[in-house]
């Protein structure tokens, strides 16, 4: 059976009631994404973080810009402008890590 809904709570939920009204034993494979919003035009952000862990304290500045790419297929790169200061590699690994994620989940 394949089923189709809002996103992959959705599917969730409708999995859950089909084991729990039917007593069905239900298998999820991947879900596959039919329809994908894309921005049409040019949108920046920016954001400010400055805080205690333990000891040490971190603070981060930045400036997130998403433009429109020609084809249609996923956003598979980050390209950092600028970066001040020393920022690890494993930090600038997770910001694209994060940034790629949601640009995936929306």
């Amino acid at each position: 059976m394949i089923l189709s809904g809002m996103g992959e709570l959705h599917l969730d939920i409708v999995c859950d009631r089909i084991r729990r009204d039917f007593n069905v034993s239900v298998t999820l494979g991947a879900v596959q994404v039919s329809y994908r919003e894309a921005p049409s035009i040019a949108a920046s952000r920016s954001g400010h973080v400055d805080r205690t862990v333990g000891s040490q304290r971190h603070c981060i500045s930045i400036m997130l810009k998403l433009t429109p790419v020609e084809d249609e297929g996923p956003i598979r790169d980050v390209e950092f402008a600028k970066t001040v200061g020393v920022v690890d590699k494993p930090v600038l690994e997770a910001v694209t890590h994060g940034i790629l994620q949601a640009c995936s989940r929306g």
